[in-house]
C-alpha cells in the first residue's frame, strides 16, 4: 500500500470515528430519524434513578425498563411515571419532557412494611433532639438509682470496624431533692450544652429554683448552680441564635422574593439540614402558639401522664433575655394551624410548592445527591408519620398508631426515624423512644 493510500484510508478512518462519535452523542441526546418526514429530530432523554435501584418503570402505565437507567426516543409531551418495586411503596409523578433538555427522576423508595424497634427500654420522657440533629436528651424517671437522671443519645457517633452506631451517656443524675428527669431545658445553638431550670422538692417558690448549665458529653457530677447567671448565658446564646439564623438568610442574598417571603413568613422559617430550602407560611395565616417540646402534645399515648416540666419553666423564666431565647427555640416545635397555608422555598431554584396540611413537618437529612431539586420532609399528622417530596407529591405513610407528635425526627444519616410513644399504656409505663428502619 503506497503513501497515498495509506492517508486515504487514515483520512477516511478519522471521518468515521468522527462521525460515529458524533451519532452516538446525538442519540445520547435523543436524536432519531423521523421516518415520515426523513429528517433528522430530537426527541426527549429521560433518566431515571432509584433507591433501592431495579425498581420497574411504567410510562403511561407501559413498562419500560428497570431503574437506574436511561430512556431515549420520547416525544415531547407530558408523561405519567410510576415506580414500583416488591416490598416498597410505589412512586408515580407526571412529568413533561422536553427534547431540548435531558430530565432526570431521582426517587426514593419507602418500605411498604417497615420494622419498629427499641432504642429506649426505661422509659424516656422530656425528649429533644438538639439544633444540629444529632443528639437527643431524654430523662429517665423511674428506673434503677444511679440511671434515673437526663441522658444523651448521640446518633452521629461512629466506629471503624461498625459503622454506624449511636452512644448514649448519663449526663445528670437524679438526687433526693433534684429531679432531673423532669425538669425543662433548653439547647444551647451550638448542640454542646443544655440549660436545666429545676426546682428543689418541687417547692414552687422561686427561692427553691434552680439553674444548670449542662456538658452533653460527660456526667455533669457536681454542676454550679447559674442562676445569678441565667440572663447574661441566655443573651448570649440568644446572640448566637441570631447570628446563625443571618448567616443562614445570607443564601437569600440578591434574591428579593425569597427574601420577602422569608420576612413576612406567619412563622420562622425552617431550613432545611443544608440550608437550600425552607418551610414557610404565608402572611395572612395566623401565628401559631409554640408547643413546648417539655410538654408535648399527646396522640393517644397514656393521655393521664402529666410532667412538671411545663409548670417549672413558666416560673423560672423571669428574665426577658431567657424567654425570648427560649421562645425563638420553642418556635421550631411549633403545630401549624388548620388556617394555615403551608410552603416550601427553594432557594437554589427559586420556585415554591405548596404542602398538604399537616399539623408539623419536619425536615429529613439531604440525600446523598445534594443538588438534587427535590427533597423529602417527615409530614405528622394526629396517628400517622408519613415521608412526602418537597413538592407536595409522593406521600408514603410510614406508621400508623399511637404516638408523641414532639419526638419525631430523622436518624442523621436518613436511614431510621425516630419516635416516642407507649406501647404498654395500660401498664401505667413512660413511653420509650423507638426506630422506623427505612432501609
Amino acid at each position: 500500500m503506497d503513501k497515498r493510500t495509506r492517508l486515504l484510508v487514515s483520512i477516511a478512518s478519522m471521518v468515521i470515528l468522527i462521525l460515529g462519535t458524533v451519532i452516538g452523542v446525538m442519540l445520547v441526546q435523543g436524536y432519531t430519524l423521523d421516518t415520515k418526514t426523513k429528517k433528522v429530530v430530537q426527541t426527549g432523554v429521560l433518566i431515571v434513578n432509584s433507591v433501592p435501584s431495579g425498581a420497574q418503570i411504567f410510562i403511561d402505565e407501559r413498562y419500560q425498563d428497570v431503574t437506574n437507567t436511561s430512556i431515549s426516543f420520547l416525544p415531547s409531551q407530558k408523561y405519567k411515571i410510576r415506580l414500583a418495586k416488591e416490598g416498597y411503596i410505589p412512586w408515580a409523578k407526571e412529568i413533561e419532557l422536553d427534547n431540548k433538555v435531558i430530565s432526570e427522576i431521582e426517587s426514593i423508595l419507602w418500605p411498604a412494611i417497615p420494622s419498629v424497634n427499641p432504642v429506649t427500654n426505661t422509659g424516656a420522657i422530656n425528649v429533644k433532639v438538639s439544633p444540629d440533629g444529632l443528639k437527643v436528651v431524654y430523662g429517665i424517671k423511674f428506673s434503677e438509682r444511679e440511671r434515673a437522671g437526663l441522658w444523651v443519645l448521640d446518633m452521629a457517633k461512629r466506629t471503624v470496624f461498625s459503622g454506624t452506631q449511636s452512644e448514649t451517656i448519663q449526663i445528670a443524675r437524679n438526687t433526693n431533692s433534684l429531679d432531673f428527669a423532669s425538669a425543662g431545658y433548653v439547647w444551647s445553638p451550638d448542640s454542646s450544652q443544655i440549660m436545666v431550670t429545676l426546682q428543689e422538692s418541687n417547692n414552687p417558690e422561686p427561692r427553691f429554683q434552680r439553674n444548670y448549665v449542662l456538658d452533653i458529653n460527660r456526667l455533669n457530677s457536681s454542676p454550679g448552680d447559674i442562676t445569678l447567671t441565667k440572663e447574661g448565658i441566655s443573651q448570649t446564646w440568644l446572640d448566637e441564635l441570631k447570628q446563625r439564623e443571618q448567616t443562614k438568610l445570607l443564601k437569600l442574598t440578591g434574591d428579593e422574593d425569597g427574601l420577602k417571603i422569608a420576612s413576612q413568613s406567619a412563622i420562622p422559617i425552617r431550613w432545611s439540614l443544608d440550608n437550600t430550602m425552607f418551610i414557610y407560611a404565608d402572611s395572612e395565616s395566623a401565628i401559631p402558639e409554640p408547643t413546648l417540646p417539655s410538654k408535648p402534645r399527646v396522640i393517644q399515648v397514656n393521655p393521664t401522664r402529666t410532667s412538671t416540666a411545663s409548670a417549672v419553666l413558666e416560673s423560672s423564666e423571669s428574665t426577658s433575655s431567657a424567654q425570648i431565647y427560649k421562645k425563638e427555640i420553642d418556635s421550631q416545635y411549633a403545630s401549624f394551624s388548620a388556617e394555615m397555608t403551608i410552603k416550601v422555598y427553594d432557594a437554589k431554584t427559586k420556585k415554591n410548592f405548596q404542602l398538604p396540611y399537616s399539623s408539623y413537618y419536619n425536615w429529613y437529612p439531604a440525600e446523598e445527591k445534594a443538588d438534587r431539586e427535590i427533597q423529602h420532609l417527615i409530614m405528622v399528622d394526629d396517628g400517622s408519620i408519613s415521608m412526602i417530596e418537597t413538592d407536595g407529591k409522593n406521600k408514603s405513610t410510614l406508621y400508623s398508631g399511637p404516638f408523641e407528635r414532639d419526638s419525631v425526627f430523622a436518624w442523621p444519616d436518613g436511614g431510621r426515624l425516630v419516635f416516642q410513644t407507649n406501647f404498654n399504656a395500660g401498664a401505667g409505663s413512660e413511653p420509650n423512644l423507638y426506630t422506623i428502619n427505612l432501609r
